[in-house]
């Protein structure tokens, strides 16, 4: 029953959608234009365009078909052109590439262990004096009258080179580097020349020694009005060195020096080699922090701070040195010369000039020190993006395998036998010597790849033969003296270069 009653009313719809159609005069439906999306594009009003939009096939071939941006032809760093977000630092940007190579000029001071070592001296007569409670021992007291001495800081200033080849082998996971490296040092020659004339020659001048028992027990009642005393005039050695005189007392050393020469020179000369292969262990960079500059860019920068570097290796030095001794005039035997006494305080010397001979001596010695062992370092470094400061410093305890040849020859035309005062050495013994070093370096890069330093550094050795101290006039002498140091210091100036 509710279908003819459904029907009527679809029916009365139709017929008024029908009329309502009629009466606003539609278009037909075939006039009504197609939507085209590749046809729709909004302007920049927001307004519909005629512009035709791309299609999805488009858009797919143009995204396949991107580039990366091509990179800069700088390598980060502006110092000439302007980048958008250079790169001033980083933790990879310094210290760039598998290897480097380190070579600096040094100027180094050496100073040793001795304060003053006094090679030549020459006295004269003051004044009489007496000694005892009965005025038994008369002599006269003594000045110098000039003396020659190598100074702790001889020889002075030399120069040397230094370069330093290394690897890189690895990075690890805290960001450190690890390498082996060869350091090869030396070339300087220190040098010094002394060189020294009697001034006291003639009747009158110069010292002289009384002939008479040491103990003076008869001396009162054997002094004549003309009393013997020893001519001491002339250039002699300290008795540090030759266990002889001048003395205040008659003394006869049991072997020849160069005690009264009428001319000296000297030259000491020392240098020093230095070979080291090192493993190390550096720290890089922190991570860098990405800053906004006032120009709305975005710039790269490092993050400054301490790094730590750490050292261990081998180490091979070798310190060389000779020195060499001449005398001229020397008298071996001193005459006794005759002086007339006068009253109980004076004498009046005869006016015969000091005696001159043809003899020469000469002492030369060499030594050689081969330290080698192993050593220990370190160094602590402020880093920035652009220079950077560091301290460092090794240790090493090494064997030290030392030597020392000397030779004195003493030579006369007129007299042969004079030779027979010649004689030589050759002493060997191992000992243990201690060797540091350390300084301050600064640095600024100029590339990734390239720094220019400069600083300041010292090297310290101990337990080293030097030549000095193997002086010894004593022919039964056989002892090696190896307790000697020496320090140098000075400035460094060079490059440091990756690639």
């Amino acid at each position: 029953m509710a279908h003819p009653v459904l029907r009527m009313l679809v029916a009365a719809a139709v017929s008024g959608f029908a009329a309502a159609a009629s009466a606003q005069a539609l278009p037909a439906l075939a006039d009504v234009p197609t939507y085209d999306p590749a046809e729709a594009s909004v302007d920049a009003a927001g307004i519909g365009s005629a512009e035709a939009m791309p299609s999805p096939e488009t858009v797919v071939a143009e995204m396949q078909g991107l580039q990366p941006i091509a990179e800069s032809p700088y390598d980060g760093l502006a110092l000439m052109g302007q980048l958008p977000a250079a790169t001033e630092s980083s933790g990879s940007w310094l210290r760039r590439g598998l290897w480097y190579a380190d070579v600096d000029a040094v100027v180094m001071q050496r100073t040793w262990d001795s304060n003053g070592f006094i090679l030549v001296q020459e006295f004269d007569n003051a004044f009489d004096q007496s000694v005892g409670s009965i005025n038994a021992f008369l002599f006269r007291s003594t000045v110098p009258v000039q003396e020659h001495s190598l100074s702790e800081s001889s020889p002075g200033y030399d120069g040397a080179g230094r370069l330093a080849l290394g690897r890189f082998l690895f990075r690890d996971t805290a960001n450190r580097d690890h390498n082996v490296e060869m350091v090869v040092f030396g070339g300087p020659e220190w040098n010094e020349l002394t060189s020294s004339e009697a001034q006291l020659t003639e009747g009158g001048q110069g010292m002289y020694e009384i002939q008479n028992d040491i103990f003076g027990n008869s001396l009162q009642a054997t002094l004549p009005p003309t009393v013997q005393v020893r001519d001491q005039r002339g250039l002699h050695i300290p008795a540090s060195l030759d266990g002889s005189g001048p003395t205040r007392v008659d003394f006869i050393p049991s072997f020849a020096s160069f005690d009264r020469a009428r001319a000296m020179q000297t030259e000491y000369s020392s240098d020093f080699q230095s070979w080291e292969w090192n493993y190390s262990l550096a720290q890089r960079m922190r991570r860098d922090r990405m800053e906004m500059n006032p120009a709305g860019q975005w710039v790269r920068r490092a993050q400054p701070g301490f790094t730590w570097d750490y050292l261990a290796g081998l180490r091979y030095f070798d310190v060389g040195e000779r020195f060499d001794w001449n005398a001229q005039g020397i008298v071996l035997e001193a005459p006794e010369v005759t002086f007339t006494r006068v009253g109980n305080t004076s004498f009046y010397e005869n006016n015969d000039p000091m005696q001159i001979t043809d003899t020469t001596g000469a002492m030369n010695i060499q030594t050689s020190n081969n330290l080698f062992g192993f050593q220990l370092g370190g160094g602590l470094t402020y880093e920035t993006d652009r220079w950077n400061v560091s301290i460092f410093s090794k240790h090493g305890f090494m064997v030290n395998d030392a030597r020392a040849t000397t030779n004195v020859t003493f030579s006369d035309p007129d007299d042969a036998s004079i030779a027979l005062n010649s004689f030589g050495r050759d002493l060997h013994e191992n000992g243990l010597s201690y060797l540091t070093q350390g300084g301050v370096t600064a640095r600024y890069h100029l590339r990734p790849n390239l720094s220019l330093r400069v600083g300041w550094e010292f090297m310290y050795a101990t337990g080293l033969a030097l030549a000095p101290n193997q002086i010894d006039f004593n022919p039964a002498t056989n002892q090696l003296h190896i307790t000697g140091d020496t320090f140098y210091s000075g400035v460094t100036a060079g490059t440091e270069f990756y690639w």
